[in-house]
């Protein structure tokens, strides 16, 4: 069963067909990611910004709503011409949306440099080098000359009020850089083939 399923699990599935408890693994999260195809009218690059820093704001606020910190984004596009664009960047740790969202509009710039005006058919946002918050130290922000300590306090403030809004009222209730009309075309959670989604993420 083992080779069979090229993995371990075809090894337990074997036990578990026989009824056999086996003990629960301890998982750790390592990235939060979301992507979209591009409906055609979607590919042009100004429009397909669009949808990636909405990607950009859900994967914050879903950061958020697990207690993570992240350190380290990176963002990929498929163009039309099945090539692949891609930048990433490690940060020190950080969970609001100014700062992810500051740091997209770095990355979009680097990889659109190598589409050569190519439409683009997929964008892809992955927050990683996760940490929970419950294990940072109160000192976040202690002794770090680039970081502004009470913007980036204020701008954690205001990403939790835009969560609470938007949950109260529903997605999409309160953007950053676009209304909620602009973002109607392609807003909302998919059920991936990996994993069915929490019921908050269709606040997201």
């Amino acid at each position: 069963m083992r080779t069979i399923w090229g993995s371990v699990w075809g090894e337990k599935l074997w036990y578990l067909l026989r009824g056999m408890e086996l003990p629960d693994e301890t998982t750790t999260r390592r990235s939060i990611g979301h992507s979209h195809v591009m409906a055609p009218d979607l590919r042009d690059p100004i429009k397909a910004k669009d949808v990636a820093r909405r990607l950009t704001l859900k994967a914050a606020s879903r950061l958020r709503r697990m207690e993570y910190y992240a350190g380290a984004m990176s963002f990929s596009a498929r163009l039309e011409n099945d090539t692949r664009v891609h930048a990433e960047e490690r940060f020190y740790r950080a969970q609001d949306n100014k700062t992810l969202l500051d740091l997209f509009d770095k990355l979009w710039t680097q990889a659109l440099r190598q589409s050569r005006g190519v439409r683009i058919r997929k964008v892809s946002v992955t927050l990683s080098d996760l940490v929970a918050a419950t294990e940072l130290q109160p000192d976040l922000f202690a002794g770090l000359p680039d970081v502004d300590v009470t913007a980036r306090s204020k701008s954690e403030r205001l990403s939790r009020a835009m969560d609470t809004i938007n949950h109260r009222f529903g997605r999409d209730s309160i953007l950053i850089g676009m209304t909620p009309s602009q973002g109607q075309s392609f807003s909302g959670t998919k059920i991936a083939f990996t994993r069915i989604p929490d019921e908050d993420e269709f606040l997201e």
